[in-house]
């Protein structure tokens, strides 16, 4: 437990020793506004955050799926250019992740740390840049995506996150009107993960929070949470149609979502609620607005999986948790005045700590329990 609470506070602390040393670069274009430069101190800091991030998540050698990828990639990819004739065009078998794979057997062996420590470059160098070109609290941004366990669920889902790390530029090319490139990005991030195209969800949830847009899609989620049975022959006929097969007791099967994970993704929601008409009528920021939006969509998701099948739309809803993390630092920052700001954040952090814990406990609780089994970085050369 100890090695996650650490992880946790020391990359806090490098995001807000570069937070403070950063300089906001104005910018006409949304996807530069945000973009920041800063002193060697605060370059040094966020560079440091970077390489963390990924060497603690590319040196591991357990958790979650990870064995499954590991093996996967040890004894069914070929590392061969012939492969790639013979990689399955359909998208639910991933092609996209199926020629990422080869090349890197190609170029670096049989080697799974390499795999792994690639995977995880991508992913961390995405999130945390778009979480320092937008995010209006950039400390808070990273405090949240590692104690709300997103940053864990990278090593659990390999495809998923790479989409994810690819889809999310999908945001600032839409509000620049850059349709083909939105449309190029989105595609291939659904080479990775056909589910990625819920993204495309993104032009339609632009402009003020709480729209009749946005409200819709909370009730309908409540429906379909409600009325699920009439539901799930629609959603496997749509899996299969992409190529990825489903059972009706996948999707229904289980207990659920666990409630208070619900209860905890309903804070932004319930914050946006209250503070709509100040979000709306005082921040022209049309990423934080969108992100606001998109936290919705994540929470629908989470509202279906908390009436069975939690496992597929509880990972649904994990592609647009990772926008809640600019959406709830922006209204932290924008909306309580200095007095409450403080105590909200100090408030917002002990209870992402506290989530993170109760995660974790079920892997066990001891100081010095080790859950990844992380190995030396020579192993990326042996």
């Amino acid at each position: 437990m100890g090695q996650v609470f650490l992880l946790l506070f020391g990359s806090s602390i490098l995001a807000y020793i570069y937070q403070q040393n950063a300089v906001v670069v104005q910018s006409k274009k949304i996807r530069k506004r945000n973009r920041k430069s800063s002193n060697f101190l605060g370059v040094f800091c966020y560079v440091g955050l970077v390489i963390t991030l990924i060497l603690f998540s590319g040196l591991r050698t357990r958790f979650n799926d990870t064995s499954l990828y590991i093996a996967s990639f040890l004894l069914n990819v070929e590392g061969t250019f012939e492969a790639i004739k013979n990689i399955n065009t359909e998208l639910g078998s991933n092609p996209g992740f199926q020629l990422y794979q080869i090349f890197i057997k190609i170029i670096f062996g049989n080697n799974e740390v390499w795999f792994l420590t690639i995977s995880a470059f991508i992913a961390v160098v995405s999130f945390l840049s778009f979480y320092r070109k937008y995010s209006k609290d950039f400390m808070l941004s990273i405090f949240f995506f590692i104690g709300s366990t997103l940053y864990f669920f990278t090593m659990a889902a390999q495809k998923q996150v790479l989409a994810m790390a690819i889809g999310i530029w999908v945001l600032p090319l839409t509000i620049e009107k850059k349709w083909i490139k939105a449309a190029i990005v989105l595609l291939l991030a659904i080479t990775f993960h056909p589910y990625v195209f819920t993204y495309i969800a993104i032009p339609f949830l632009l402009g003020k929070v709480w729209s009749i847009r946005s409200t819709i899609l909370i009730v309908a989620a409540v429906v379909v949470g409600t009325y699920m049975e009439r539901f799930v022959p629609y959603a496997l006929e749509a899996t299969e149609y992409i190529g990825d097969i489903y059972t009706y007791e996948e999707l229904t099967g289980g207990e659920g979502l666990n409630i208070y994970r619900l209860i905890f993704f309903l804070v932004t929601p319930i914050l946006s609620l209250v503070f709509k008409n100040k979000i709306n009528d005082n921040n022209d920021d049309k990423i934080f607005k969108c992100c606001v939006n998109l936290s919705l969509v994540s929470t629908g998701f989470l509202i279906i999986a908390s009436f069975g099948g939690a496992n597929f739309f509880g990972r649904l809803a994990n592609y647009f948790e990772v926008f809640n993390y600019i959406a709830l630092p922006g209204i932290i920052t924008t909306c309580f005045d200095e007095r409450l700001k403080g105590f909200v954040k100090a408030g917002s952090m002990a209870a992402h700590s506290f989530f993170m814990y109760t995660y974790f406990s079920k892997y066990g609780t001891s100081l010095t329990v080790e859950y990844f089994g992380h190995q030396s970085i020579t192993a990326l050369f042996k």
